[in-house]
């Protein structure tokens, strides 16, 4: 589970860029991501200290990871219609927003 301090930073960041959003409850999935080793290998190739760093970071034991909330909230338009607002969210464990999608 997403630790509730992490969870609230998020929550208050979409509401500052969302102010539709606000009192809505995200859906909250956890996902595991592997390392990019082809990545690791280039930066290898480009930055050899570096590579060597992060060479550690290719075991399966460097798992990271990541969380995405899904808020959404139905609003009605100015024609009377009603739409379906979507943000969702993909952050870290330390609450770092690594991506941020929204519907129109």
């Amino acid at each position: 589970a997403v630790p509730s301090k992490i969870l609230s930073g998020v929550k208050k960041e979409i509401v500052t860029k969302f102010p539709e959003m606000k009192g809505v409850r995200p859906t909250v999935v956890r996902r595991k991501v592997p390392p990019d080793v082809k990545l690791i290998d280039l930066i290898a190739r480009i930055d050899g200290e570096l590579g060597g760093q992060l060479a550690g970071m290719k075991t399966v034991g460097h798992i990271r990871e990541i969380y995405c909330a899904s808020f959404e909230k139905t609003m009605e338009t100015e024609r009377g219609t009603t739409l379906k607002k979507i943000v969702r969210v993909t952050f870290d464990r330390e609450g770092h927003i690594l991506k941020l999608v929204s519907s129109k």
